[in-house]
């Protein structure tokens, strides 16, 4: 059975999936590597700090009472990776220019063209790991039916409590709403609810 047949809601993820967030941070990587920047490396520094922000992600809020804020994140994330690699930069700015690359970030240029068919057929809404202060001027330029926010629910994406939120807001059965994100951290907590992924 054809699973997009039923789907009622389409829940996306921004950044990487909608947005060209690799573009928007190469600036602050190149300043927070500094002399450190030959391709190879960049690459593999760029591996291994993503590495470590999935990890801290993992556990930076269950949606059982405990969460860190997606700044916080960012600064644990970038200390353990400056003491790991041993590159003298300070962990809040590094998370401040982050933050700031994200926001300067633009929508891949087909996202336009699939979000004016993806809105003709389906309510869609935004998930994302993110802050309020990450996203100004992005989702304002599209009509999602609902945004929700990391920082707003005081849990992520891996969180069960996420999705099962998202589902009770609309009120279908989880199997009636797919989550379209790029990577599996995006996924997990969506599909042990029921929801049908893809990435």
């Amino acid at each position: 059975m054809n699973k997009a047949v039923n789907i009622k809601v389409v829940s996306l993820d921004l950044f990487g999936t909608l947005v060209d967030v690799r573009r928007g941070l190469e600036p602050a990587w190149n300043t927070i590597l500094g002399d450190a920047n030959s391709d190879s490396l960049k690459r593999k520094y760029w591996d291994r700090a993503t590495e470590i922000l999935r990890d801290k992600l993992l556990v930076a809020g269950d949606g059982n009472g405990w969460f860190k804020n997606i700044r916080s994140v960012f600064e644990d994330a970038f200390r353990d990776f400056f003491n790991e690699t041993h590159l003298d930069f300070n962990p809040q700015t590094a998370a401040e220019l982050w933050i700031l690359g994200h926001r300067s970030s633009y929508y891949y240029p087909d996202a336009s063209v699939f979000m004016s068919e993806i809105f003709r057929k389906h309510l869609v809404c935004l998930s994302s790991d993110t802050s309020m202060e990450m996203v100004p001027g992005i989702i304002e330029t599209q009509r999602f039916d609902s945004i929700f926010i990391s920082e707003d629910m005081r849990c992520y994406k891996t969180s069960s409590v996420y999705w099962n939120y998202i589902v009770q807001h609309y009120g279908f059965h989880a199997a009636s709403i797919l989550h379209i994100g790029d990577a599996s951290a995006d996924v997990i907590g969506a599909k042990e609810c029921g929801i049908v992924t893809c990435w």
